[in-house]
């Protein structure tokens, strides 16, 4: 069953805001995150599991900003080197305007890699990080 869309809209890139270290990230052109947790079938007598076990639950995460964002991040971060930024949350809140917002947090974050990659004919520059993220909190209901 489908759910009620709220004010006919539906969530898109255009209905999210980024928040971290204080600010909102408006140089954010994808931001990308995920939870996985080890699981495997036991066997007991017989060809087919009788059970399962699960294990750790590991998170992963990237951003893509653009380099100005990137620049403005470095003049935060001791030494200018952006993973040096001590643990931080990323709000990434869902709002179609009908006075219902979703927010996902991203708990304890810190930059993994800080590098370039531009060609000939770019008419922008995106530099893709990777998170390292502590914890994901899914579906946080704001008013």
């Amino acid at each position: 069953m489908a759910a009620t869309l709220v004010n006919g809209i539906n969530y898109a890139w255009g209905t999210i805001v980024i928040r971290a270290l204080g600010s909102v990230f408006t140089g954010v052109t994808k931001i990308m995150y995920k939870d996985a947790q080890e699981m495997e079938n036991t066997y007991g007598a017989g060809n087919f599991p009788i059970g399962r076990g699960l294990g750790k639950i590991s998170f992963e995460g990237s951003i893509t900003l653009y380099m100005e964002e990137l620049v403005s991040l470095r003049s935060i971060a001791p030494f200018g080197r952006i993973q040096n930024i001590t643990e931080f949350d990323v709000t990434v809140t869902f709002d179609t305007g009908g006075g219902k917002r979703v927010s996902d947090v991203l708990q304890g974050c810190r930059f993994m890699e800080n590098g370039r990659e531009v060609a000939s004919g770019d008419t922008k520059i995106e530099v893709d990080i990777p998170l390292i993220i502590g914890g994901i909190n899914f579906g946080v209901a704001l008013v």
